[in-house]
Protein backbone atom coordinates (compact mmCIF):
# COMPACT_ATOMS: atom_id res chain seq x y z
CA UNK A 1 0.00 0.00 0.00
CA UNK A 2 2.83 2.42 0.74
CA UNK A 3 6.58 2.47 0.49
CA UNK A 4 7.79 2.17 4.09
CA UNK A 5 10.89 4.23 3.37
CA UNK A 6 9.07 7.24 1.91
CA UNK A 7 5.34 7.59 2.42
CA UNK A 8 4.25 5.08 5.02
CA UNK A 9 4.46 6.24 8.63
CA UNK A 10 5.63 4.00 11.43
CA UNK A 11 2.61 2.30 12.98
CA UNK A 12 1.56 -0.60 15.13
CA UNK A 13 -1.65 -2.34 14.11
CA UNK A 14 -3.83 -3.65 16.94
CA UNK A 15 -7.05 -5.65 16.71
CA UNK A 16 -9.48 -5.35 19.59
CA UNK A 17 -12.84 -6.84 20.48
CA UNK A 18 -15.30 -4.42 22.05
CA UNK A 19 -19.04 -4.71 22.39
CA UNK A 20 -19.17 -1.01 23.34
CA UNK A 21 -17.22 0.41 20.38
CA UNK A 22 -18.62 -1.92 17.73
CA UNK A 23 -17.28 -1.73 14.17
CA UNK A 24 -14.66 1.00 14.17
CA UNK A 25 -11.04 1.92 13.57
CA UNK A 26 -8.98 4.78 14.94
CA UNK A 27 -5.44 6.09 15.19
CA UNK A 28 -3.89 6.96 18.53
CA UNK A 29 -0.83 9.04 19.34
CA UNK A 30 2.45 7.22 18.79
CA UNK A 31 1.33 5.47 15.61
CA UNK A 32 -1.04 2.98 17.21
CA UNK A 33 -3.87 1.97 14.90
CA UNK A 34 -6.79 0.03 16.31
CA UNK A 35 -9.27 -1.94 14.21
CA UNK A 36 -12.09 -3.70 16.01
CA UNK A 37 -13.04 -7.29 15.32
CA UNK A 38 -16.54 -6.06 14.52
CA UNK A 39 -15.16 -3.95 11.65
CA UNK A 40 -13.25 -6.96 10.34
CA UNK A 41 -16.50 -8.96 10.44
CA UNK A 42 -18.36 -6.12 8.68
CA UNK A 43 -15.88 -5.98 5.81
CA UNK A 44 -16.53 -8.06 2.71
CA UNK A 45 -12.92 -8.35 1.55
CA UNK A 46 -9.31 -7.46 2.28
CA UNK A 47 -9.44 -4.37 0.04
CA UNK A 48 -11.99 -2.80 2.38
CA UNK A 49 -9.79 -3.42 5.42
CA UNK A 50 -6.74 -2.07 3.61
CA UNK A 51 -8.77 1.01 2.65
CA UNK A 52 -9.68 1.64 6.29
CA UNK A 53 -6.07 1.10 7.30
CA UNK A 54 -4.95 3.59 4.62
CA UNK A 55 -7.34 6.17 6.08
CA UNK A 56 -6.03 5.59 9.60
CA UNK A 57 -2.45 5.78 8.34
CA UNK A 58 -3.37 9.20 6.96
CA UNK A 59 -4.16 10.24 10.54
CA UNK A 60 -0.83 8.79 11.74
CA UNK A 61 1.21 10.36 8.92
CA UNK A 62 -0.29 13.80 9.53
CA UNK A 63 -0.03 13.41 13.34
CA UNK A 64 -3.74 14.18 13.76
CA UNK A 65 -4.04 12.83 17.30
CA UNK A 66 -1.37 15.23 18.54
CA UNK A 67 -2.67 18.12 16.44
CA UNK A 68 -6.21 17.54 17.72
CA UNK A 69 -5.06 17.56 21.33
CA UNK A 70 -3.16 20.80 20.80
CA UNK A 71 -6.07 22.36 18.88
CA UNK A 72 -8.53 21.47 21.63
CA UNK A 73 -6.34 22.96 24.29
CA UNK A 74 -5.65 26.10 22.28
CA UNK A 75 -9.33 26.61 21.39
CA UNK A 76 -10.34 26.32 25.03
CA UNK A 77 -7.68 28.78 26.15
CA UNK A 78 -8.67 31.32 23.49
CA UNK A 79 -12.36 31.12 24.43
CA UNK A 80 -11.52 31.51 28.12
CA UNK A 81 -9.30 34.49 27.32
CA UNK A 82 -12.04 36.15 25.29
CA UNK A 83 -14.94 35.45 27.64
CA UNK A 84 -13.08 35.33 30.93
CA UNK A 85 -15.47 32.51 31.89
CA UNK A 86 -13.98 29.15 32.77
CA UNK A 87 -17.06 27.46 34.20
CA UNK A 88 -20.06 28.02 31.97
CA UNK A 89 -21.29 25.84 29.14
CA UNK A 90 -21.53 28.96 27.00
CA UNK A 91 -17.76 29.35 27.07
CA UNK A 92 -17.25 25.70 26.07
CA UNK A 93 -19.70 25.65 23.18
CA UNK A 94 -17.66 27.82 20.79
CA UNK A 95 -14.57 25.72 21.55
CA UNK A 96 -16.54 22.54 20.86
CA UNK A 97 -17.78 23.90 17.53
CA UNK A 98 -14.23 24.90 16.55
CA UNK A 99 -12.98 21.44 17.45
CA UNK A 100 -15.71 19.66 15.49
CA UNK A 101 -14.83 21.69 12.39
CA UNK A 102 -11.15 20.94 12.92
CA UNK A 103 -11.91 17.21 13.33
CA UNK A 104 -13.90 17.16 10.06
CA UNK A 105 -10.94 18.79 8.32
CA UNK A 106 -8.62 16.09 9.68
CA UNK A 107 -10.97 13.37 8.43
CA UNK A 108 -10.94 14.94 4.98
CA UNK A 109 -7.15 15.12 5.06
CA UNK A 110 -6.94 11.42 6.02
CA UNK A 111 -9.39 10.61 3.20
CA UNK A 112 -7.09 12.34 0.67
CA UNK A 113 -4.13 10.35 1.97
CA UNK A 114 -6.15 7.13 1.70
CA UNK A 115 -7.27 7.88 -1.85
CA UNK A 116 -3.68 8.47 -2.98
CA UNK A 117 -2.35 5.42 -1.11
CA UNK A 118 -5.02 3.11 -2.53
CA UNK A 119 -4.45 4.40 -6.04
CA UNK A 120 -0.66 4.00 -5.81
CA UNK A 121 -1.16 0.40 -4.60
CA UNK A 122 -3.66 -0.31 -7.40
CA UNK A 123 -6.39 -1.13 -4.89
CA UNK A 124 -9.86 -0.07 -6.04
CA UNK A 125 -10.72 3.18 -4.28
CA UNK A 126 -14.36 2.11 -4.28
CA UNK A 127 -13.42 -0.26 -1.42
CA UNK A 128 -13.24 2.65 1.03
CA UNK A 129 -16.61 3.98 -0.13
CA UNK A 130 -18.35 0.63 0.24
CA UNK A 131 -17.01 -0.08 3.74
CA UNK A 132 -17.79 3.47 4.86
CA UNK A 133 -21.39 3.22 3.61
CA UNK A 134 -21.81 -0.22 5.20
CA UNK A 135 -20.35 1.11 8.44
CA UNK A 136 -22.82 3.98 8.48
CA UNK A 137 -25.68 1.58 7.79
CA UNK A 138 -24.52 -0.68 10.64
CA UNK A 139 -24.80 2.30 12.97
CA UNK A 140 -28.38 2.84 11.82
CA UNK A 141 -27.47 5.68 9.44
CA UNK A 142 -26.60 7.68 12.54
CA UNK A 143 -24.91 10.39 10.48
CA UNK A 144 -28.21 12.24 10.15
CA UNK A 145 -27.08 15.12 12.36
CA UNK A 146 -26.16 18.32 10.54
CA UNK A 147 -22.51 18.28 9.49
CA UNK A 148 -21.89 21.38 11.61
CA UNK A 149 -22.35 19.33 14.80
CA UNK A 150 -20.67 16.15 13.58
CA UNK A 151 -17.06 15.06 14.05
CA UNK A 152 -17.02 13.55 10.55
CA UNK A 153 -17.92 15.02 7.16
CA UNK A 154 -21.15 13.90 5.50
CA UNK A 155 -20.63 10.30 4.38
CA UNK A 156 -22.27 10.71 0.97
CA UNK A 157 -20.00 13.67 0.18
CA UNK A 158 -17.04 11.81 1.59
CA UNK A 159 -17.38 8.74 -0.61
CA UNK A 160 -17.85 10.62 -3.89
CA UNK A 161 -14.12 11.02 -4.67
CA UNK A 162 -13.57 7.31 -3.97
CA UNK A 163 -16.44 6.25 -6.22
CA UNK A 164 -15.50 8.52 -9.15
CA UNK A 165 -11.70 8.25 -9.00
CA UNK A 166 -9.99 7.25 -12.24
CA UNK A 167 -7.22 4.80 -11.41
CA UNK A 168 -3.69 5.39 -12.64
CA UNK A 169 -3.07 1.60 -12.73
Amino acid sequence: MCDKSKTCPQYQLNFRKSEVIGPNAFALPGGYVVITDALVALSKNDDELVAVLAHELGHVKKRHALRQTLQGTLSGLIIIAITGDVSSIASGLPALMLNLRYTRDLETEADHYSLAALDSACIPTKAFATILLRLEKSHGNSNTAPEMVSSHPDTIKRVQPFLHHKSTC
